[in-house]
């Protein structure tokens, strides 16, 4: 296995997150001993990070989980390398100390150009920016496109051993010839092999880093196949994508990890189960207020995901993303409005309760968000009015403000 990617000096950022520590960290407990308990917690987890290499990994959840709530910035795939975008989003970031941070996403093909040559250099060029900017970074591993004409998996996924890894799909209401996208096949067990060696060498290369933040999946939902799946296939599908989430909470055991869950419903209670179980963050690729599908709370019938936010606030973490057309329309069909900035973030922030809301950074968009990203009432606190709440999944939050431990 090799890595391609520049050495780091992250000493420096140590010192920063010691210091902050020592000057910054307020810890109450009801008695002596739990509070001794806890401060030497702190201290496994600050010296790990000096002394350890990125490559070292760690027993699940023996020095706590980096927890750094709040806004952060969804940037274009396609341009994530482009110089020119980057400065401007650098300087939006430097003028908003709201925004925590990046959310960037990666195919699988960028990460694992051919077989074990796993290459990372984009992920540690980012992080090294934000690091120094005092930001953090979210990756999301991209294993379902949204055009056909982006490389999805690497080329020796396409061979016969992974049953040609990827299928073509069409979006729900669409022509049933029209390809959307591809998604990977994963009732295919060395496709499941393959992508939980990629947690693995993501894991040890990322999870001791004080600014990587959290990675994930994208969402569940598998599009409707150009070709038919049968029934078999589609829950090995879901089987083995929970078995990566578990490889990939497996290797990040300081980390956040997160799945974004939409579809189908009848795996929703399930997903979100196992999910609490391993301490991965509940995720949703859409922010819409009022939708009747993603809120939907009918008896006998599948609860939609929204519903599951309110009931784990304080359990799980809790992640949103606004997505492009969320600012268009509150409805998938379109029959809903066009809502506005304070909108949507009330929505997240009120009625769903989440600890991350991700802002996809668009055109015509963006200056709206910043614009209220700066108001008063969101730069109170770092979490720029989120939730900061350590979800009880974790033994210990380690933030840049305090330590908390449950």
């Amino acid at each position: 296995m090799s890595i391609n990617t520049p050495n780091q000096a992250l000493l420096p950022t140590i010192l920063q997150i010691l210091t902050a520590t020592k000057h910054k960290m307020n810890i109450e407990f009801s008695n002596t001993t739990t509070q001794i308990h806890a401060i030497f917690l702190i201290f496994l987890f600050i010296i790990s990070m000096v002394l350890a290499p990125w490559g070292t990994t760690y027993a699940a959840d023996t020095a706590g989980k980096k927890w750094n709530p709040g806004h952060y910035y969804g940037i274009m795939t396609s341009r994530k390398n482009d110089p020119d975008y980057l400065a401007r989003v650098y300087n939006e970031l430097d003028e908003t100390p709201t925004l925590r941070g990046l959310y960037i996403r990666y195919r699988w093909a960028e990460l694992e150009p051919t077989k074990w040559d796993y290459d990372f250099t984009s992920i540690d060029q980012r992080l090294a920016e934000l690091t120094a900017k005092g930001k953090r970074l979210i990756i999301a591993v991209e294993t379902k496109s949204f055009d056909p004409e982006v490389v999805l998996v690497p080329d020796y996924v396409k061979t016969e051993k992974y049953d040609g890894g990827i299928f073509a799909y069409h979006s729900h209401g669409d022509s049933a010839d029209e390809i959307n996208g591809y998604n990977v096949k994963l009732w295919n067990n060395n496709v499941r092999y393959r992508l939980t060696k990629l947690a693995e060498a993501l894991g040890e290369h990322y999870n001791a880093h004080p600014n990587f933040e959290a990675i994930g999946l994208l969402e569940t939902a598998m599009g409707q196949p150009i070709e038919a799946i049968a029934d078999y296939q589609v829950d090995k599908f879901y089987e083995n994508l929970m078995n990566v989430n578990i490889a990939m909470s497996t290797h990040f055991p300081n980390t956040m990890t997160f799945q974004n869950l939409n579809f189908p419903h009848h795996i929703i209670e399930s997903f979100v189960s196992q999910l609490r179980e391993m301490g991965s963050a509940l995720a949703v690729p859409d922010v819409r207020p009022g939708d009747p599908i993603l809120g939907r709370d009918e008896p006998d019938r599948p609860k939609g995901i929204y519903t599951y936010y309110p009931t784990h606030s304080g359990i799980m973490p809790l992640m949103l993303q606004v997505e492009h057309n969320n600012y268009i329309n509150t409805r998938r069909d379109g029959s809903g409005h066009e809502p506005t900035i304070p909108e949507l973030l009330r929505f997240a922030r009120h009625d769903l309760k989440t600890n991350y809301l991700v802002w996809a950074r668009i055109s015509s968009k963006y200056d709206e968000v910043l614009q209220v990203m700066n108001w008063d009432n969101q730069t109170r606190d770092a979490a720029g009015g989120l939730d900061q709440t350590c979800p009880t999944v974790y033994s210990l939050c380690i933030n840049n403000d305090e330590a908390t431990q449950n």
